[in-house]
């Protein structure tokens, strides 16, 4: 240790990937910056008297107006050159939300907030954000294999099995062991994670018996 050496002046700033399925695709949230119109991931520094979780969840909400349920950490960046204002450390959250009835906003911060197919990001993105996102969507996919219940955050309050199995292969790509819908459906409910309403989804086709997440 050289002890004549200065300490390095950093700052920490939390990232947050924040996923919805809209549409039958998987999209992710983009604020647009004030200073050079670049698209980022919302997030910011954090306050003395935070922790990482407490600032992740107040810059979502002070950037896009939303509280996510289900927010968790998942990776940290610190390439010296990641960004142009100075020594930052980025640590990285993937948040996960249903659609229904969800109205982003930006805040003060940001010109714009709006939601991007995975697919179809902006060509100008911030800092090293293009490889956040790319880790977040990998991320994801593995969570969600690894514990199928963080699925339910992208589901409505009721839902029937065959919207759980298209958001499952939405999130966590194609599947052939659940292919067939009679496996997933007996698989998922082998979970114990959701339980049925007593109701049923009536539509063009036969009715669907309608489920929940299990309290």
């Amino acid at each position: 240790m050289n002890l004549g050496q200065p300490p390095v002046k950093l700052a920490v700033a939390t990232d947050i990937a924040f996923f919805t399925v809209k549409e039958g695709k998987l999209h992710i949230c983009l604020i647009e910056r004030m200073d050079d119109n670049s698209w980022a991931l919302p997030g910011g520094f954090i306050k003395e008297n935070e922790t990482l979780d407490i600032c992740a969840r107040r810059e979502l909400k002070e950037e896009t107006d939303i509280s996510a349920g289900n927010i968790q950490q998942f990776k940290n960046y610190s390439a010296p050159q990641r960004d142009h204002r100075g020594r930052i450390i980025s640590v990285a959250y993937i948040a996960i939300q249903s659609s229904q009835k969800m109205k982003i906003k930006a805040g003060t911060d940001a010109k714009k907030v709006s939601w991007y197919r995975i697919t179809d990001l902006p060509k100008k993105l911030a800092f090293d954000h293009n490889v956040i996102i790319k880790d977040a969507i990998k991320h994801l996919s593995k969570m969600v294999i690894e514990d199928p219940k963080l699925i339910l955050p992208f589901l409505n309050k009721e839902f029937t099995i065959d919207e759980v199995r298209q958001i499952y292969e939405i999130v966590s790509g194609p599947n052939k062991k659940f292919s067939d819908r009679g496996n997933f459906s007996r698989w998922i409910r082998s979970l114990n994670i959701i339980s049925p309403t007593g109701k049923e989804k009536r539509g063009n086709h036969a009715p669907a018996k309608l489920y929940e997440r299990k309290r």
